[in-house]
């Protein structure tokens, strides 16, 4: 057959076209391949940068609680006192600060070589690591804003060029601070040294094969590690104003560990073979009838050539061309039984619906838009998707019952709206919208249609408190663009968010309005002030501000959007910096449903009211907590010598359970109930003694003790002698 030059058009023709779709097969694999490979690099990138921000910022923060903690130390205030009244310190108030000063250095677990404090216009540094240091040179604060972080000597920092102290002369990553006593007076500075070789070393853990990073303080280079490469990933870190991180990703794509893209790759490969097959044996199949009569004209031409009688030839060729049109007749009968089939299968090729019907391919991303027999009822040329929502005041247990009579109705649309020209098919997306699509036999505009179908469903529903807002996309031909035009059908009901409900709203494929969304710088800094302060009416007029300025702004959707993100951020991150410091925790979804950018404004301001009404009445909790536990220690204190006195009163007495009071006396007391009321009842009993008035046994029965026996077992174990042998041991 390859001899043919008909049979290898056809078969060649085929190789062609199955070559030419497994080309472009290939290079989409190949391109998702690499569109893969480079979101994961992204995402990879982004994670190890999160994670080395989370270094710094633990650096960061550990500084910051340490100058806290430093500004409230109760021994550094001898500090202060020492200098104001220009006394010396003696040995021991010394030895206290450096000793608090190395106990907020090893804290940091390695990351902190150094803790100072400088005091203004004094020559005495004093160090966590070199207790007191005197300076040559009088200290004067850096001119540098405080707080900061900064490369640098402290020689250099601080001014101090006449210090030979080597700790002084090597470079740290430094936070300076001010000291400040009793959060008034500026009276000095603390520094705390960061070890660069240690913050590098962490940072080296944190990146995989083939990464590399460089750290910007202020657009300096920090350090860098590893290799620097054209792909790069870039993030300022919102805690610590000036630091970036930039990390350079490996150039290579890693081909050798990607199992999938391999069995993929062998996959077409073995399908190609397969279809080569196939392409022959079609080929063989339909030249089959061509090489036929090929065979017939030549066997025909032979018998010519060989001279045979005239009589013989003439009845030979009469029965030869039978067969030579009886060949071509099954020819034709099987190319009309081809015409019948694609006359049969024509409508749905033009509408589109051939391939889906073929392919299975009857379901979008997100929604099954039609059920095969409705999906089959689209034979008509054009089309156009609406999506209808619903608007329910009544409470959510009976939205169910809404859904069903939703259906009934939508069931009655269809009939009543529908023609001999015009078809109608619904389908329920959730409980709040329901897609409505009509098919009719010319593009012309449905805009009243969908106006008597709003006003028709509001009539039906007249007394079921409910809204009714329809989004229509534009006519289309091709069933091919259903997903898209359910997707224009959203984008159309969007128009609600600007607009309002009860409204018919048409997809407008114009540009839309660029105008940029007002929000007010450090709104979430104002917020978390707002709500520490508990000032209902201060949000009110907050959210209003940025209601009334974007409302005029006359944005898009797409605008309104960017805004509302905007806005969830700060609510989120204002309502977790509160909440966070009361120890109650109060989850803010985002809204996911259609709704007005009023409706929006609302949910996010009753969002805030509840975040206050929980942070009061967590503090009221807290108060009352404190006062019970003042109660129980005052209890406590007033009958630990009475014999009836146990933890079970305490039980009964306070309504609180025995593990409760057992961390309770772990917090004041740092031992346990039975052994704190044992050591005061033992330390009543050595002042009676002392007072010598009283006998053992009376002094046994004051502090609580009906047993002798008991009261001599506990007094030696407290005080390692028994009650007789004390006054003796005392003398």
């Amino acid at each position: 057959m390859f001899s043919s030059k008909i049979f290898r058009n056809l078969f060649f023709s085929y190789i062609i076209i199955i070559f030419v779709c497994l080309f472009v097969y290939t290079s989409l694999i190949l391109y998702e391949n690499h569109i893969i490979n480079n979101e994961r690099t992204t995402r990879e990138s982004e994670i190890i940068t999160d994670e080395m921000n989370s270094i710094l910022k633990e650096r960061f923060l550990y500084a910051q609680n340490i100058v806290l903690d430093l500004n409230n130390s109760s021994t550094l205030k001898q500090l202060y006192f020492s200098i104001v009244t220009n006394e010396q310190l003696n040995s021991y108030d010394l030895l206290s600060i450096t000793t608090e000063l190395q106990m907020k250095q090893s804290s940091s677990r390695l990351m902190i070589d150094e803790v100072l404090i400088f005091m203004n216009s004094g020559n005495k540094a004093y160090s966590s690591s070199g207790g007191v240091i005197n300076l040559q040179d009088t200290y004067q604060k850096p001119a540098a804003g405080f707080p900061s972080f900064m490369v640098s000597t402290v020689k250099e920092l601080f001014g101090l060029e006449n210090s030979e102290r080597y700790s002084f002369s090597r470079k740290y990553l430094i936070y300076c601070d001010e000291y400040t006593y009793q959060e008034g007076s500026k009276i000095g500075t603390i520094g705390i040294l960061f070890n660069i070789t240690t913050l590098k070393e962490d940072i080296e853990k944190l990146l995989d094969d083939g990464y590399g990073v460089t750290i910007f303080l202020d657009e300096e280079e920090l350090f860098s590690i590893g290799e620097v490469t054209k792909i790069e990933y870039t993030k300022e870190s919102e805690e610590l104003p000036g630091i970036t991180v930039t990390l350079y990703a490996p150039e290579h794509t890693n081909l050798n560990q990607n199992t999938l893209l391999f069995f993929m790759l062998g996959t077409i490969s073995i399908f190609s073979v397969l279809f080569i097959l196939l392409a022959y044996r079609i080929s063989k199949k339909y030249y089959q009838p061509i090489d036929t009569i090929e065979h017939m004209v030549m066997l025909q031409s032979s018998k010519n050539a060989e001279g045979e009688a005239a009589k013989s030839a003439a009845s030979a060729e009469v029965g030869e061309m039978e067969s030579i049109i009886q060949g071509i007749s099954s020819l034709i009968g099987e190319k009309n039984k081809y015409q019948e089939k694609m006359l049969i299968i024509s409508p749905y090729a033009q509408t589109g619906m051939l391939h889906g019907v073929l392919t299975g391919n009857m379901e979008s991303d997100s929604i099954r838009v039609l059920t095969e027999e409705n999906y089959l009822d689209l034979i008509k040329p054009f089309f156009i998707v609406s999506i209808v929502n619903f608007a329910y005041g009544t409470p959510p247990d009976k939205l169910q019952e809404h859904q069903q009579r939703m259906s009934d109705l939508f069931k009655m649309i269809c009939t009543v709206f529908s023609t001999d020209e015009l078809h109608l098919v619904y389908y329920n997306r959730d409980l709040y919208n329901v897609y409505l699509i009509a098919n009719s036999e010319n593009d012309h505009p449905l805009d009243e249609l969908f106006y008597q179908i709003q006003r028709y469903i509001s009539e039906s529903l007249s007394g079921n408190d409910c809204i009714v807002t329809i989004g229509v996309d534009e006519v289309k031909n091709d069933i091919g663009a259903l997903q898209d035009a359910c997707e224009g059908a959203l984008l159309a009901l969007d128009e609600m968010m600007i607009n309002g409900r009860g409204e018919v709203y048409f997809y407008d494929t114009r540009k839309s309005n660029q105008a940029d969304y007002y929000f007010p710088k450090n709104f979430t800094e104002k917020l978390i002030k707002v709500l520490k302060k508990e000032q209902k009416e201060d949000i009110r007029q907050m959210m209003a501000d940025i209601f009334e300025k974007n409302w005029t702004l006359d944005g898009s959707p797409e605008m309104y959007h960017a805004l509302v993100d905007e806005l969830h951020l700060s609510v989120i991150k204002s309502i977790k910096e509160v909440t966070d410091l009361n120890t109650t925790h109060i989850s803010v979804e985002k809204i996911r449903s259609f709704a007005t950018l009023e409706e929006i404004f609302q949910y996010y301001e009753a969002a805030l009211n509840s975040a206050i009404q929980s942070i009061t009445q967590a503090d009221e909790e807290k108060t009352q907590y404190n006062q019970m536990e003042e109660e129980i220690l005052k209890f406590i204190e007033e009958h630990y010598c009475e014999p009836e006195m146990s933890l079970q009163l305490l039980i009964d007495t306070f309504n609180v359970s025995s593990k409760y009071l057992s961390l309770f006396c772990k917090n004041h007391y740092d031992t346990t109930y039975l052994q704190y009321i044992q050591n005061k009842r033992i330390e009543k009993a050595l002042e009676l003694m002392r007072s010598k008035q009283y006998s053992l046994s009376q002094i046994s029965q004051i502090c609580g003790y009906t047993n002798q026996l008991t009261f001599r077992r506990n007094f030696k174990s407290v005080t390692g002698v028994n009650p007789s042998d004390f006054n003796d041991s005392e003398e």
